[in-house]
């Protein structure tokens, strides 16, 4: 698939080096088959010469189109007389041919209409119409068959390439302008102190306030890790721009972008998850085991990550970020409510019992920490108990991290297909 790129006075208030290097720029683009087309005005000399082709107009009609370096001899030798100085910028030269002023400041008029005829009539058009008519019977141009062939587009580079460069980009972003990163940091801390200054060395024993206080510590933390990621619909929405324009050029494709969007998000929710969990697991008292607390910092980065992946895929099916939003809820209060937590399971009406727990990620979660906090934990007795009366007495906390990450998957792979098949690019 060919691929075009329009640039509309991409030189406008710039400098004469500046816009130097942008025509550069633009000319490399068309180095790599790619079909750059330009509108420029009062170009010099150095960046005329940048151009392969030229379209001249006078009066919105066509007067020359060819090889941009042969169009000064066109007006001056060949076709016309018009006089040109030697060694002057031929864009010059052209503009005041097609404004209707010779270049040596004669008053003599230009017609747009007999510039135009005469381009009709000259070798140079009927050149350029058996370059065509050759090049579509070589190719043997059907349109039955442009429609029906699939279209496959090619990159210059490899698909690790993309996704390299891609991640490069964005670490240098984020570098550049570290606050983002580090107040999505800060908040987690300021959280975690606050939640572990609630819940401060909750105690153990039979009190009623002992479980339930550690209930609510954790479908709190579940419901923070999990909508601390509703900041990336803003970003999604801010590089789904960059990205049709991008994508569109030629620069790379779906999936080292859709790789890139999260690979550099690992080690920033690492970091944070890992800060917020370890702050709250020790200020609220909670079992006192290395192997128990890496399994609740687990759970917390497996919700954390399908809460993003979530995010990013509602972003996607969506055309703007209020619409997002407005559909976030929809998926993430149901799924909080049939976790165990508002309503116990046994409790659950019928026709939701059966199904609804099953389909809820936050339940899965919320069930691994509980198992994780009052099974076998001699500061509460009554541990088994509440397990049992939350309906929580099997499958055991492995199997429902395991049904945790299965949502992780699903959710990774769902926010992949609406990125590729839902287009809401309307150039």
């Amino acid at each position: 698939m060919s691929c075009h790129i329009c640039c509309v006075e991409p030189t406008t208030g710039l400098d004469s080096w500046h816009a130097l290097e942008t025509m550069t720029a633009v000319r490399k683009l068309a180095d790599q088959q790619l079909t750059v087309m330009c509108t420029i005005h009062q170009p010099s000399a150095a960046i005329f010469a940048l151009f392969h082709s030229l379209l001249l107009l006078s009066a919105g009609k066509v007067i020359f189109f060819g090889p941009a370096k042969e169009a000064s001899a066109f007006f001056s030798e060949r076709v016309h007389q018009f006089p040109c100085t030697a060694g002057s910028n031929p864009a010059d030269f052209l503009l005041m041919v097609a404004g209707g002023k010779f270049q040596d400041g004669s008053d003599q008029a230009a017609d747009a209409e007999e510039l135009a005829q005469a381009y009709l009539a000259s070798a140079e058009r009927a050149d350029l119409l058996s370059l065509l008519t050759s090049k579509e019977a070589s190719a043997g141009w059907e349109s039955a068959a442009v429609q029906s062939t699939p279209t496959v587009v090619s990159y210059h580079t490899s698909t690790w390439s993309q996704v390299y460069f891609l991640c490069r980009r964005v670490i240098i972003r984020n570098f550049k302008d570290p606050s983002t990163v580090l107040s999505y940091l800060a908040r987690h801390l300021v959280v975690a102190v606050f939640y572990g200054s609630l819940y401060y060395k909750s105690p153990g024993g039979t009190a009623t306030s002992s479980y339930t206080n550690r209930l609510a510590m954790i479908v709190y933390a579940l419901m923070f890790v999990t909508f601390s990621n509703i900041q990336q619909v803003a970003l999604v929405f801010e590089n789904r721009l960059i990205y049709y324009r991008e994508r569109a050029a030629g620069a790379y494709g779906v999936i080292p972008h859709f790789i890139a969007s999260f690979v550099v998000s690992v080690p920033t929710c690492f970091l944070n998850v890992l800060v917020f969990s370890a702050i709250m697991y020790d200020m609220a008292g909670l079992y006192p085991s290395a192997r128990r607390f890496w399994f609740f910092f687990a759970v917390l980065f497996a919700c954390s990550f399908t809460g993003l992946f979530l995010c990013h895929l509602v972003a996607n099916c969506t055309s703007n970020v209020n619409s997002t939003l407005t559909v976030l809820p929809v998926f993430i209060f149901p799924s909080i409510l049939v976790s165990g937590f508002v309503v116990v399971l046994p409790d659950l009406p019928i026709w939701l019992r059966s199904w609804a727990p099953l389909v809820s990620f936050m339940r899965w979660g919320f069930q691994a920490l509980v198992i994780n906090e009052f099974a076998d934990n001699s500061d509460l007795p009554y541990g088994e108990y509440f397990i049992e009366d939350l309906g929580f007495t099997s499958p055991n906390k492995e199997t429902c991290f395991h049904y945790l990450l299965i949502f992780c998957v699903v959710f990774f792979v769902a926010a992949f297909l609406s990125l590729k098949y839902v287009n809401f690019d309307r150039r």
